[in-house]
């Protein structure tokens, strides 16, 4: 059995120029990620010292803005919460909020004139769509 004798300086030398390669690239990553991090603060500083204006009302109001921002198109309830998400409004029992906004759709486009319809979108489908028809049928 033949040995083979490695220099342990040499061997550490190598294992340090490693980690410094290593460390080098993590420092420009890290560079670029406060570059990055700075932008985005710059531009998010005027945005939150000037809130947009809140949604006011009761839940069928914020409904009926949330379709009225979308006329014409079929929206679920999924994408309604989301939109609403997107928008700041928060339920405060998220567990029961997609009952929440259903039964009020049902009860909104149970009511003349209201403006909102429900689609279902197949026979077999438990989810469904609601739309704001569009102002000319509102007065019929």
């Amino acid at each position: 059995m033949a040995l083979t004798y490695t220099n342990p300086h040499e061997q550490s030398l190598i294992a340090l120029r490693q980690e410094l390669a290593r460390r080098l690239n993590e420092e420009e990553e890290a560079k670029q990620r406060i570059i990055w991090l700075r932008n985005s603060i710059t531009a998010l500083e005027p945005l939150a010292n000037n809130p947009p204006p809140q949604p006011h009302g009761n839940l069928s109001q914020v409904l009926c803005a949330v379709l009225s921002a979308n006329p014409g198109r079929p929206m679920t309830v999924c994408q309604i919460r989301q939109t609403m998400d997107a928008m700041g409004i928060k339920f405060q029992k998220p567990a029961n909020a997609a009952a929440v906004v259903n039964v009020t759709l049902r009860r909104l486009a149970a009511k003349p004139n209201s403006g909102v319809k429900i689609e279902a979108l197949t026979p077999l489908s438990a989810s469904m769509t609601v739309s704001s028809r569009p102002h000319a049928e509102r007065s019929n």
